[in-house]
């Protein structure tokens, strides 16, 4: 599920269709401060301005998905459509289109591109083919899973039509889609297996239980039991562990108001946190209705994947500085230097307007093992404030630096140390937050056929504080907020399109 600066959006879109309780005690935190004139080792950036070598005329709902040699994007299509394309990485030249369903995913959840492979290691676009156009019958309210040659276009298996309120992914062996829904206009609604080589669909064993949803990758799920909703885990057909979040949390704590969790998958630990209690005062007219969050009642927990331990736990804490696309649903190895943060305040929402009032953040390094705080910077509250309204924020994919504005002034900040350095007239790129469009579908509730949707952010070129900043980026600015397609090749979405660079060795 993809977040950043906390649980904004997830908390205004998602609605609903064995571990321990330990606190960890307030750790004791090193305070580094370092802010030496001369960036230490690590901090370095090449300022050489990087040219675009191409740029692809797309209108990109998010970031691109590089498969081989073909970048793979959704953008927004003629009458409020949606088109799925290919686009050739080292020419610029798109390559192919299909028309695009969400199916019945949640309006909460990111239209993001996903793939998988065949049990013969072919690699695959896998997505709910739409309808050419929208109509009023009845075969529109279902969609077929396709698999789609990522080098040409070519749609190598297509499915029964289907109803699924998920995503396509694929299976958790690696292949094939995996997926929860009911083929056809009747049916038994379970998990399906739809074979990439076959055609076929099967019962699977992976995917959440009955009356329950997919959190998090490797089988995190939580139940539809309200009251008494549950985290757990299930894999290969069998629930590993179960827990209440009662227990996990606490009071009022639900995956209602969205949730964000990171899978590492060579420890098998999750961290992360359900949405936290908060209020929401309703009037007759639901525009008007203010939705107020109290940061402080964030918790944010690490527990073991196989049996739930809880690792420890973090009240006040939010997973800061994460990119801002759907990396939390990338799995990874292990996060060796990871970071939070400690917020305070609270944020009140009517309509499309957010106010932050009284935020506070403390950024802190700890130990992923224990939790323990290991080095801690203040956050000045003009950029704590301003994070929390999904401003553009600058975006480091990978490695052990991020960026924020420090009392010392803006800064690099080494995540494995906590030491910085000082940020001047340097380029960076900045990812904005969803990107919100109307979708027309080919069925009507509620009186209604258009509903929002939205996608992940796009990238342009910005200082340390987000701001724009005309003319090329620096190769500094590519290498970390781009899509790395090979040594020196990097795609990204703007608002321009889809734009390639070709970099020299860096």
């Amino acid at each position: 599920m993809k977040t950043f600066g906390g649980m904004i959006a997830l908390l205004l879109v998602m609605t609903a269709c064995t571990g321990g309780d330990g606190e960890s005690e307030p750790p004791k935190k090193t305070t580094s401060t370092s802010q030496a004139s001369e960036k230490p080792a690590g901090l370095q950036r090449d300022t050489t301005p990087a040219e675009a070598a191409w740029t692809a005329d797309l209108d990109a709902i998010g970031q691109p998905v590089v498969v081989g040699t073909t970048a793979v994007v959704i953008q927004r299509a003629a009458g409020k459509r949606l088109e799925i394309v290919g686009v050739d990485t080292a020419t610029g030249k798109q390559v192919w289109a299909h028309p695009f369903s969400p199916n019945y995913a949640v309006p909460g959840i990111s239209l993001v591109p996903n793939v998988s492979r065949t049990k013969g290691g072919a690699e695959r676009v896998i997505f709910y083919l739409a309808p050419d156009k929208p109509s009023a019958n009845e075969d529109d309210l279902l969609t077929a899973i396709v698999s789609v040659d990522p080098a040409t276009g070519e749609i190598d298996q297509e499915s029964a039509k289907v109803h699924a309120t998920e995503p396509v992914s694929a299976c958790d062996d690696g292949t094939d889609v995996c997926v929860k829904g009911v083929v056809g206009p009747t049916g038994t609604y379970s998990n399906l297996r739809f074979d990439l080589e076959t055609g076929k669909f099967s019962e699977s064993s992976d995917g959440a239980p009955k009356d329950a949803r997919l959190i998090g990758s490797a089988g995190l799920f939580s139940t539809g039991d309200r009251p008494g909703e549950k985290l757990g885990v299930r894999r290969a057909g069998k629930t590993l562990w179960s827990t209440s979040l009662d227990t996990l949390f606490g009071k009022g704590y639900t995956s209602d108001n969205g949730w964000v969790f990171a899978h590492e998958t060579g420890p098998d630990r999750y961290t992360g946190l359900v949405g936290a209690p908060n209020d929401t005062v309703t009037t007759a007219d639901s525009e008007k209705a203010e939705f107020v969050y109290e940061l402080a009642k964030q918790k944010v927990i690490s527990f073991n994947g196989k049996d739930g331990t809880v690792l420890w736990s973090r009240e006040g804490a939010d997973p800061c500085f994460r990119a801002t696309d759907f990396d939390d649903e990338q799995a990874v190895v292990s996060i060796d230097h990871p970071i939070r943060c400690l917020v305070t305040g609270k944020y009140t929402r009517v309509g499309d307007v957010t106010t932050p009032e009284g935020i506070t953040m403390t950024m802190e390094g700890y130990d992923p093992v224990s939790g323990e705080t290991t080095w801690s910077q203040h956050i000045t509250d003009a950029a704590a404030a301003a994070y929390w309204q999904d401003a553009p924020r600058v975006l480091i994919r990978g490695g052990t630096t991020v960026v924020a504005t420090l009392d010392a002034g803006p800064s690099l900040i080494d995540t494995a140390t906590g030491k910085t350095a000082p940020v001047g007239d340097e380029t960076f790129v900045c990812q904005t937050g969803t990107v919100d469009f109307d979708y027309v579908t080919p069925f009507e509730y509620d009186d209604r056929k258009v509903f929002g949707r939205h996608g992940t952010g796009l990238l342009s070129s910005c200082d340390v504080n987000g701001g724009p900043v005309p003319g090329a980026p620096t190769a500094a600015a590519v290498r970390e907020g781009g899509i790395k397609v090979g040594e020196s090749t990097y795609v990204m979405a703007t608002a321009d399109g889809l734009v390639g660079y070709q970099l020299g060795e860096g």
